[in-house]
C-alpha cells in the first residue's frame, strides 16, 4: 500500500471514530410551543392534564434530529397544573404508555440515552458531549417537581417502545399518570386516550 492511499485510510477511520464519540441525541433549541389546541386533556382532583404525543418523522426530525421511534422511542409532550389547593407532586417514573395490551415505563434521561445509543449502535461518546446533551434534554423534559397552587409543569416525557410499532404507534395508546401525590396523604391517577395519528 503506497504512503497516499495509507493516509487516506488512517484519515477515513479517524473521521468515522470522531462520528462515533462524538455523536449524541440532540435536544430542541428552546422549549417548543404546542397549540392549544393541540393538547388532549384530562382533569382529575384538582389537577389538569394535557398531553401531545409526537408523531410523525417530520416532527421529530425537527425537534431531535432524529426518528427517535424507529430507535424504539416515543416522546409525550405533557402539561400538568394545580388547580387545587394542595400540593401536588407527580412521580413520572411510575407513568406508563400503554398500547393495546402492552404496557411500556417512561424513561430516566440516562435510560434515554442508553436505548438511543444501542439502538444506533454508538459505543463511545465523548463525556463532555454527552453530559451536555444530557443538560439540553433536561431542560425541555418534564421534571415531575412539587407543583404549589395554581402551578404549571410542561415537558417531554420518554418511553421505550418496540420498534416494530413505529407506524402508527399511537393507535389504541394511552397515557397512564399513576401516583400522583396531592398533599400530605392522598395520591390519584389519570389515564389519556391519545389521538391516533397515521395510518
Amino acid at each position: 500500500m503506497n504512503g497516499s492511499r495509507l493516509m487516506h485510510l488512517l484519515a477515513t477511520m479517524g473521521c468515522g471514530l470522531l462520528m462515533v464519540c462524538c455523536s449524541s441525541l440532540q435536544a430542541p433549541v428552546t422549549v417548543p410551543a404546542f397549540d392549544a389546541g393541540a393538547l388532549t386533556r384530562a382533569a382529575k382532583d384538582g389537577i389538569e392534564l394535557a398531553v401531545k404525543a409526537i408523531c410523525g418523522e417530520d416532527d421529530y426530525l425537527d425537534l431531535f434530529d432524529e426518528d427517535l421511534p424507529k430507535s424504539g422511542i416515543v416522546a409525550l409532550w405533557v402539561q400538568m397544573r394545580n388547580a387545587g389547593s394542595a400540593r401536588v407532586e407527580p412521580n413520572v417514573r411510575e407513568w406508563s404508555l400503554q398500547i393495546g395490551a402492552r404496557s411500556y415505563s417512561a424513561l430516566s434521561l440516562d435510560e434515554l440515552f442508553r436505548r438511543y445509543q444501542r439502538a444506533n449502535r454508538i459505543r463511545m461518546v465523548a463525556a463532555q458531549t454527552e453530559g451536555a446533551a444530557k443538560q439540553n434534554m433536561e431542560r425541555v423534559s418534564f421534571r415531575g417537581n412539587v407543583l404549589g397552587p395554581a402551578a404549571i409543569c410542561e415537558g417531554f416525557v420518554f418511553f421505550r417502545i418496540d420498534p416494530a410499532l413505529a407506524p402508527g404507534w399511537t393507535r389504541s395508546a394511552s397515557l397512564r399518570a399513576r401516583n400522583i401525590r396531592i398533599g400530605p396523604r392522598n395520591r390519584t391517577s389519570i389515564e389519556i386516550l391519545l389521538p391516533h395519528a397515521g395510518p
